[in-house]
């Protein structure tokens, strides 16, 4: 008997396909999709990446519960049930939740999906001098090129850096630098 695949909703690192195969080389049909009632904010302390100067965790994205019309965009894949442990050992200090996310082409197709967040924190800082930080960031940046200009553009739009969202952000550790 075949077991049904794992669905998993990825908002952060998991946005690039090198990223993700480097734990769930098992990753498949991965599709461009859109998540409701949460902001995507860089809060949490990443466990494997630390600032280069400081020797500090830099920030990694979380997502929070929100009004129910807004929303970010990620991506949506299938995973073999044998792969999630390593998938939860990566994402260690998140919990596993369950949601309903929607097609990026087609809002009338909709999936349930499991997401990792953590609901119990203290908000911690964006490093905004950190390279290591920076590669974090272009990390996601890598993975939203991918579905294009747009999708890009909504990341920077709907991801918070504090109180801010990032294209409301003044900063050049922020700012994905446009190619010519």
């Amino acid at each position: 008997m075949d077991k049904k695949p794992v669905r998993i909703f990825g908002y952060g690192s998991l946005l690039s396909e090198n990223s993700l195969r480097g734990t769930v080389p098992s990753a498949r049909n991965i599709k461009p999709v859109r998540l409701y009632g949460f902001v995507r904010v860089f809060n949490f302390p990443g466990s494997t990446r630390v600032c280069e100067q400081s020797g500090v965790p830099i920030a990694v994205l979380n997502v929070e519960k929100s009004e129910w019309n807004q929303c970010i965009n990620g991506i949506v894949f299938e995973m073999d049930e044998e792969d999630l442990d390593k998938l939860i050992t990566r994402e260690q200090g998140y919990e596993l939740v369950q949601v309903e996310v929607e097609d990026y082409h087609n809002k009338n197709n909709k999936m349930k999906a499991h997401f990792f967040r953590t609901p119990h924190y203290e908000a911690y800082p964006y490093q905004f001098e950190s390279e290591e930080q920076r590669c974090y960031l272009d990390l996601c940046f890598e993975g939203c090129e991918v579905f294009g200009e747009e999708f890009l553009e909504e990341f920077v739009k709907t991801t918070y850096i504090d109180d801010k969202t990032m294209d409301e952000h003044d900063h050049h550790m922020i700012k994905k630098d446009k190619k010519n």
